[in-house]
């Protein structure tokens, strides 16, 4: 039976509805996180910066292998830009020993890019933030605030999201890779102000 286009219209963004709403306790308990919001304080040295970034590299090393799928670019390898970034911030680079996450299924690789990719929304807000702290300090604004895509990559995240199979396999996925970052933060110790002494520890 064919489906009036009208209708999968209708369901596709009641999918992505209702990933959105499945997905805001985790996502706000991320953002909950002491790195987090030491970074989004105006009033925060510049070590938060490098302690935010070391989070965000140290959370992507099991995922970015898996989810670099050739030929489909919607997820944009950053492994080795925030690794560059952190190292002209003078701020060491997560030495972690992390198992690569297994390849995933459709679905599950949309709500994993669900959340990295939606990241560079945050990205832009924080950049502006920090452009005068850096250019005070005498250090490049880090690239992962600046090689930020159009939002036209953003938009055909959210396309593919909203065409998933399973919405609810979907939401799962996200919720898993929003957990992973938490225990992350908390493994680094970024956030009790030990930025360049942190014990960083395998999950």
């Amino acid at each position: 039976m064919n489906v009036p286009t009208d209708t999968l219209a209708v369901e596709n963004r009641q999918a992505l509805a209702q990933i959105r709403a499945r997905t805001r306790a985790a996502h706000a308990a991320l953002e909950a996180e002491p790195v987090f919001t030491r970074v989004a304080d105006p009033q925060a040295p510049l070590s938060a910066l490098g302690d935010f970034l070391a989070v965000l590299h140290a959370g992507l090393q099991p995922l970015e292998p898996a989810l670099c799928v050739p030929p489909d670019r919607l997820y944009r390898p950053r492994l080795a830009r925030l690794a560059a970034d952190l190292q002209a911030l003078g701020h060491p680079v997560p030495a972690l020993q992390m198992r690569a996450w297994a390849r995933p299924d459709a679905d599950t690789r949309l709500g994993w890019l669900y959340v990295v990719e939606g990241s560079s929304l945050g990205a832009t807000v924080l950049g502006r933030a920090w452009t005068g702290r850096c250019a005070a300090a005498r250090r490049p604004l880090p690239a992962h605030f600046t090689d930020v895509p159009a939002g036209g990559h953003w938009a055909a995240v959210c396309a593919a999201v909203s065409a998933c199979h399973d919405p609810e396999a979907v939401a799962c996925a996200a919720e898993a890779v929003f957990a992973h970052w938490v225990d992350t933060a908390r493994a680094c110790g970024s956030g009790h102000g030990r930025s360049g002494e942190a014990h960083f520890k395998a999950l």
